[in-house]
């Protein structure tokens, strides 16, 4: 799947036959996205990433290098890759690499692209950093080493940052296997703002595709286990929050100045005897913005090499594919810290679990779980199999998704008038179901299988015998899902829909007792994973996130400090309104330096199509230099 950085979704798809998915036509943000796959059946053992450097492709005429000495285009000529899997599609040759110092911590750096005689059981191995040159006169490249853009990221890389341009291709070769007999993957899952709530039970809710991810929400794991007195009794035994993008993104390894995200591909500046990048100034010690807020206006930590390989959005950046989170996912064992140059979950000095240097809270590095055993595959803290309850602590000026948070159907109640089988025999005779149906679904007397909820005339159904106390699976949305029992408190469904009350609108389940859904009840089996996820939302709707660039399509961007360089031309500071469907003006922003612009406006959860499958957001209009 391809989600936007806020955790909704932009692309769904599935493998075929060979294991191949292909995205075909995703648009180019000049923002980046984020790339994940399943790994609820199969563990991940490594991700193979390969990013086009722009140029002429592999197998196309370019100029001769270490890594493709046969090639023979005329001198100037930008130097290309050698590889299989970007044979005519994409550029592997890395001019400019990361220093060793910024690399994915316990990631394999290849020769070429295909990553030939390179493995991720072997760390360490990576490929010599290409030491280009290229001349200020002729613009021909020289390198004293050279390697591709290809790399193999460590298991611990579950999602891939991505940054891709029109006519560029990137590749990503998700790396997966069987659990081994005695190892599981955790619990992992999302907590998920619902601005559509569409089904009548809170326990069987899907992530629609256009509903984002919150973050920073404080995740709670316990233990199922027996007292002494024979009930049943949790032990609280791991904590953690759910993901950030922008903590990621603008974030840095707990203890040192390495910032989680650096990019390759960025020349440093031109001298007299190498030709470089003016846009080097550009980013010339710029800061984590991020950190400077979080620090009362100082940044805390100095990006490394004046800023060079700093990520950020825009085209100046190019192609890139870099291991991050988007907002809200979580997974249990907590991880909160890796050692920067490993990757391994570690208690570095000055990080989280570490704070003085000294000692190994818990019973394994880097996390904060206090029963975890080590995996036996590879050591890392691994959750005995059993029964556990996850817990979402529902985080300020949100709400918990309950039955009568419902909000589509809404509307005034139709009384029909009875419909009359036989007319003027002697009474009123009425079309009813047979009665050994109704005995069967709703006979009070049945337990679970009855389902019958006698409080609520209008909707009476309750389970149609499924058994809420057990878990559900089905697999045909964008991850393999599991509808686990809800175990918060229990407490009465009130009897209308709480968005509009005063509608008379009865809302599902009204009258009977149900446990809310801030804690879901898991089971944790021998080589699988679990998947939990948890709703919240807000009565008035979080408002809409809109970023964008304006653009001069009659003329090119000569200046090389601007990061569109080299793109049409993106006119500075200019006005950008935004107006309702009906031409009404209700808020105004303005372009930056470089014609970018972002900013907030209201939104709404209204579903208006009669087919309630149907979504129908807020339409605005943007008009610059309005």
């Amino acid at each position: 799947n391809i989600r936007f950085r806020d955790g909704s979704y932009s692309n769904f798809n599935n493998t075929d036959l060979a294991g191949n998915a292909g995205f075909n036509e995703i648009f180019p943000l000049f923002s980046w996205y984020v790339i994940e796959t399943d790994s609820t059946r199969y563990k991940n053992t490594g991700i193979h990433v390969v990013y086009d450097a722009g140029g002429p492709a592999d197998g196309t005429p370019c100029a001769a290098s270490s890594v493709n000495p046969t090639a023979s285009a005329p001198a100037g000529t930008a130097p290309c890759g050698n590889s299989a899997i970007a044979l005519n599609l994409a550029n592997t040759f890395e001019t400019v690499s990361v220093p060793t110092a910024l690399q994915v911590p316990g990631a394999v750096y290849c020769t070429t692209a295909d990553c030939t005689g390179f493995s991720i059981a072997t760390p360490g191995t990576s490929a010599p950093a290409s030491a280009c040159t290229i001349s200020p006169t002729t613009g021909g490249t020289s390198c004293s080493a050279a390697r591709s853009t290809g790399r193999i990221d460590p298991s611990w890389v579950t999602s891939e940052g991505w940054q891709g341009f029109s006519g560029q291709n990137s590749f990503l070769e998700f790396g997966k296997a069987p659990f081994a007999a005695g190892e599981n993957g955790g619990i992992h899952g999302e907590v998920i703002y619902a601005s559509t709530r569409p089904f009548d039970d809170p326990q069987l809710l899907l992530h629609t595709s256009w509903t984002p991810d919150v973050p920073g929400v404080t995740m709670n794991l316990y233990q199922v286990g027996t007292a002494a007195d024979g009930t049943q009794s949790l032990t609280l035994i791991d904590t953690t929050k759910t993901s950030s993008w922008d903590d990621w993104a603008q974030g840095f390894y707990p203890g040192t100045s390495k910032p989680y995200m650096n990019c390759p591909g960025q020349l440093a500046q031109p001298t007299t005897t190498a030709g470089g990048d003016l846009f080097f100034f550009t980013l010339y010690n710029q800061p984590m913005y991020l950190d400077v807020y979080n620090n009362g206006g100082t940044p805390a930590h100095t990006v490394p090499n004046n800023s060079q390989f700093k990520c950020y959005d825009g085209m100046h950046n190019w192609n890139q594919l870099q291991p991050a989170y988007y907002d809200g996912a979580y997974r249990f064992p907590s991880i909160v810290n890796r050692d920067p140059t490993s990757g391994a979950a570690a208690n570095i000095p000055g990080s989280t679990t570490n704070p003085a240097g000294t000692g190994t809270p818990g019973l394994m590095a880097g996390s904060n779980c206090t029963i975890c055993v080590a995996n036996p595959t590879d050591g890392t803290p691994m959750l005995p199999d059993g029964q556990y309850v996850v817990e979402m602590l529902v985080p300020p000026g949100y709400e918990l998704v309950k039955e009568e948070d419902k909000n589509i159907l809404i509307g005034d109640n139709y009384i029909a008038p009875v419909t009359v089988q036989f007319p003027g025999l002697g009474g009123s005779i009425y079309i009813l179901p047979d009665q050994a149906n109704v005995a069967a679904v709703y006979n009070g007397n049945q337990g679970w299988l009855s389902g019958f909820n006698p409080t609520n005339a209008q909707n009476p159904s309750q389970t149609f015998g499924r058994q809420s106390s057990l878990a559900s699976h089905e697999g045909d949305t964008g991850s393999v899902e599991s509808f686990w029992p809800c175990v918060g408190a229990t407490r009465i469904v009130p009897d209308y829909i709480s968005l509009f009350p005063q509608s008379a609108e009865v809302a599902p389940f009204a009258g009977a007792k149900r446990n809310l859904c801030d804690r879901k009840l898991v089971q944790l089996d021998d080589q699988t994973s679990a998947l939990a996820k948890f709703w919240v939302f807000t009565s008035a709707h979080v408002a809409a996130h809109f970023t964008g660039v304006i653009t001069d399509d009659f003329t090119s961007e000569f200046d090389p400090f601007s990061p569109q360089f080299g793109e049409k031309f993106s006119p500075a500071n200019l006005p950008v309104a935004i107006k309702d469907w009906t031409g009404q003006e209700i808020s105004r922003v303005y372009a930056d330096h470089w014609g970018t612009y972002d900013g907030l406006t209201y939104s709404t959860w209204e579903v208006n199509p009669p087919n309630p499958t149907g979504y129908a957001p807020t339409m605005m209009v943007t008009c610059m230099n309005d």
